[in-house]
């Protein structure tokens, strides 16, 4: 499925998956029919560059000869970040929306204030906005799909005490669940008449 709707990718790690404690990372991507799906998951040791580059390059390999991701969305982990950035070294990489915004306050505090005051606090997401309006993001401003994805997950899991083989299981249940839901989607699709259509993954993916 991610050969076929490669444009997007969007990461987050998740936590008190497994016994050991280790992170879980997902990776999402999202269909024509605007549903969000899973490309692939990672338990890591620790959250650290090589660790993140190593699921990543795992995770470019199953693309084999078709186009690469153009657009990834994470929050601000650095290590995240910067496997991204030496993998896919052509796409645009963008924070989700609520990362910009914690981060202008870590960086500027003193202007930070001033712009809360001035502006922030008449119109928070249009002021944000502005730092992403100049990048490819095909509509995606945030990493809410993958967060969802979490709490899917977490709802098929036996609390926080799984071994990797039940944490496993649960997610091939997960991805079971979902590619029955994404394929009713596409069968919809097939049927239902649209003058035009207003995702942005399509519009952009064609300029």
């Amino acid at each position: 499925m991610w050969r076929a709707f490669p444009h997007l990718l969007l990461i987050d790690t998740t936590y008190n998956t497994n016994m050991y404690k280790w992170p879980f990372v997902q990776f999402i991507g999202v269909t024509s029919t605007s549903k969000s799906f899973c490309i692939g998951h990672a338990v890591l040791l620790r959250e650290r560059q090589t660790d993140f580059t190593w699921a990543l390059e795992h995770l470019k390999g199953m693309l084999e000869d078709s186009i690469e991701s153009r657009v990834i969305v994470t929050d601000r982990d650095s290590a995240l970040m910067n496997s991204c950035k030496q993998v896919f070294p052509n796409a645009t990489r963008n924070m989700g929306r609520w990362h910009i915004r914690e981060n202008i306050k870590k960086k500027w505090k003193e202007v930070w204030e001033y712009i809360h005051d001035s502006w922030l606090s008449r119109d928070k997401e249009k002021f944000v906005s502005c730092w992403m309006a100049d990048r490819l993001n095909f509509g995606e401003s945030t990493t809410n799909r993958v967060e969802s994805q979490h709490t899917n997950l977490k709802r098929h899991l036996n609390g926080a005490n799984n071994t990797l083989h039940a944490l496993a299981a649960y997610t091939l249940e997960l991805i079971e669940a979902q590619k029955i839901e994404i394929g009713a989607t596409f069968e919809k699709s097939r049927i239902t008449l649209k003058r035009d259509h207003n995702l942005q993954v399509f519009l952009q993916a064609t300029l």
